[in-house]
């Protein structure tokens, strides 16, 4: 890893921002650790699970606003409701379709947990993931946090060192959402976390989705429970309909034709509608299976939509992908660029000779939310930014740095995150967001069943498919039959 010092440019902004460049260039390898659930023995569960935090009242019955359930939502219920009462266990795992109620469960989970004074905390691993648990929970009042941040931290203002902004150790009871996306470090990290805690914990997740790359955690192979009776209806109810179908055959299949919420079109009407929707600024994306396409339609979609004035420069109105973990930005993270400055600067490696000559670069100051954001290009991919994020109250020092001398508080690697414009995206990053219009290639995932299921169930209220094969065509009847066919097994 590689890391410079910008040594020029305009001295008033360089001595405000303390421009420090620390392009990544790497690909961790995850640590290979099994993947076990969370066991103690009778002992220990006994002095961890005080009988003062636990109740046998059924879950059901403190629903504020009673709903029908289906009768595997109820099942799930009453066994989570004999896990949280019981001494024995800290972990329970509930696996679910899209749209089979998962939201509902966790909902009501808290809200009993609240009623008995619960301390209770609900987690993801993206900022992108929490948001959208935010949005579903309205104004239940729980601490919403990602992994990230609670595992890893942040840099504290006055000392440097890295600190968590909470521990699990407050709560009681614990509730993990997108446990598909959870590697196995992640995985390691969070369970010891949890044994310390002594808190009980829920992992929730879609078995189906795709693993983290390179990772297979497991984590829900050992389910406890599964749901797989789709719920959630409405406008949308064709998506669900598709997605279960993909999922219960496991095989690339299209329809044949367009209906309700799913568009059938060709690849150039696929394609224009797409960049309709980017120049509209709708709520939308379009999901690809290659970073070679990604990056074609990404640029192409900047050109639509900023015209004669478009450059490879981020602008006013850019959308930015975060696609790697720093301090404040992780991976899946969105932003929409407000204002763009650009700094002319100049960098040297700190390896590199003093005597040799500096390269310049155009470095791209964004303010956000009283913050200031840096982009610098990437040495290799000029598609890419790494983006350093500057605490307006916070200057680290513009100097020279020796690798081995960086202390863990120093460590200014955990500064950056890795930007991309987030037009178009892979399966594998859109994984804890939804967008209400989702475009998708389905060609692009004829090998992999899971990575077109996973792009399919980010569509909140539209899904536009393009498949230029006839060979995965089938009429709608037959895929309700496909979808259908689990309730009777």
């Amino acid at each position: 890893m590689s890391r410079t010092k910008i040594i020029g440019g305009k001295e008033s902004d360089i001595e405000q921002l303390a421009l420090i460049s620390l392009p990544l260039d790497r690909e961790s390898k995850p640590r290979k650790t099994r993947m076990k659930p969370i066991k103690e023995t009778k002992k220990e569960a006994e002095e961890e699970f005080a009988p003062d935090i636990v109740s046998n009242e059924d879950i059901l019955t403190l629903r504020s606003n009673p709903i029908t359930y289906t009768a595997q939502q109820e099942i799930a219920l009453k066994e989570i409701d004999a896990f949280l009462c019981s001494q024995k266990e800290s972990s329970y795992i509930l696996s679910g379709y899209a749209g089979t109620g998962k939201t509902t469960i966790a909902e009501n989970i808290v809200k009993y947990g609240l009623s008995l004074k619960y301390e209770c905390i609900i987690t993801a691993p993206t900022n992108q993931a929490v948001k959208v648990l935010k949005e579903k929970f309205g104004d239940i009042k729980v601490v919403f946090k990602t992994l990230h941040s609670i595992l890893y931290g942040s840099p504290d203002p006055d000392t440097g060192d890295w600190v968590p902004s909470v521990t699990f150790k407050s709560y009681h009871l614990i509730l993990v959402d997108e446990a598909s996306m959870i590697s196995r470090s992640v995985y390691s990290d969070l369970i010891n976390e949890i044994r310390s805690a002594k808190a009980k914990v829920i992992f929730f997740g879609d078995s189906f989705q795709l693993e983290p790359v390179g990772d297979d955690p497991e984590i829900l192979h050992n389910k406890n429970f599964e749901l797989t009776e789709v719920k959630r209806q409405g406008a949308s109810s064709e998506i669900l309909l598709y997605a279960t179908c993909l999922r219960n055959l496991k095989q690339i299949i299209v329809p044949n034709e367009s209906r309700g919420a799913v568009r059938i079109l060709g690849k150039q009407a696929t394609a224009r509608a797409f960049l309709q929707s980017v120049v509209q600024n709708e709520d939308s994306i379009f999901i690809i299976g290659t970073n070679k396409a990604r990056l074609i339609l990404n640029q192409k979609a900047r050109q639509v939509k900023f015209g004669e004035n478009s450059t490879d420069e981020p602008q006013n109105g850019d959308r930015i992908l975060f696609i790697g973990n720093g301090t404040r930005f992780i991976n899946g993270d969105r932003l929409i660029l407000d204002e763009v400055t650009i700094i002319t600067a100049k960098i040297l490696p700190i390896r590199g000779n003093a005597e040799e000559s500096p390269s310049t670069v155009r470095a791209y100051l964004i303010t956000n939310n009283n913050h200031k954001i840096l982009l610098l290009p990437a040495i290799e991919k000029s598609s890419v930014y790494h983006a350093q994020f500057i605490d307006v109250k916070e200057h680290f020092p513009v100097g020279w740095y020796d690798k081995n001398a960086i202390s863990r508080k120093n460590e200014l690697s955990k500064e950056v995150s890795i930007a991309t414009y987030g037009y178009v995206i892979t399966a594998h990053k859109s994984q804890g967001s939804q967008w209400e219009k989702v475009f998708v290639h389905q060609d692009a995932f004829r090998s992999n069943p899971r990575w077109l299921y996973t792009a399919v169930t980010r569509a909140e209220k539209e899904l536009t498919l393009t498949s230029e094969s006839s060979s995965y065509r089938r009429t709608w009847d037959q895929i309700t039959q496909i979808a259908n066919h689990v309730y009777r097994e």
